[in-house]
């Protein structure tokens, strides 16, 4: 940013695409992890994570994803790079509130041919709140707000994952602590 050098990313088909997180694949290193969303036809989004090289230009292993069946709209929010892969949070949404609209956090393995389309997705929702928001992850740590009818407003939370694939959520919260996980098929 400082040489005020940017990057146009040209998906085929023309679509809009937009970027949220950014993960520098180590120190000094010209390669980066990108995280986001594309517009398909008809309007309809997919989440996307991408690999991007600096000093050559260049995009290699774009994936994409729907990350809830129904979703109409699936968008990454954050990315932190973890053993094997990323963490990464987004979000969905549905032509109806449902199962297919909320926020979601998920491990995305790395491999040879690129980023594992095998994804198992945790539902963040802080316990009796009317939304939650996850806007970043770090480790771990998924970070965002809430909002509930006795919160005085949209408070800030924390969910910690212990491991991709476990069945246990704690948020911590503006206010107490909550224990919660709701899984979404």
């Amino acid at each position: 940013m400082v040489s005020s050098n940017f990057a146009t990313i040209n998906l085929p088909g023309g679509r809009t695409t937009s970027l949220y997180g950014v993960w520098q694949n180590g120190i000094g290193s010209s390669s980066y992890t990108l995280i986001g969303g594309t517009a398909e036809p008809l309007g309809l989004t997919k989440a996307l994570i991408v690999n991007y090289d600096s000093v050559a230009a260049s995009f290699t292993n774009l994936t994409e994803y729907v990350i809830a069946p129904g979703a109409v709209v699936s968008h990454f929010e954050g990315v932190t790079a973890a053993d094997g892969g990323f963490n990464v949070v987004g979000m969905t949404a549905a032509l109806t509130n449902g199962p297919s609209t909320g926020e979601w956090f998920g491990f995305i393995a790395t491999n040879g041919a690129g980023f594992a389309t095998n994804v198992e997705w945790t539902s963040l929702f802080y316990p009796g709140s009317d939304s939650t928001a996850a806007n970043t992850v770090y480790g771990n740590y998924a970070m965002g707000i809430f909002i509930a009818p006795d919160a005085g407003g949209e408070q800030p939370c924390v969910a910690t994952i212990p491991e991709p694939s476990s069945l246990a959520l704690l948020l911590l919260g503006a206010g107490g602590l909550g224990l919660g996980l709701r899984m979404r098929a």
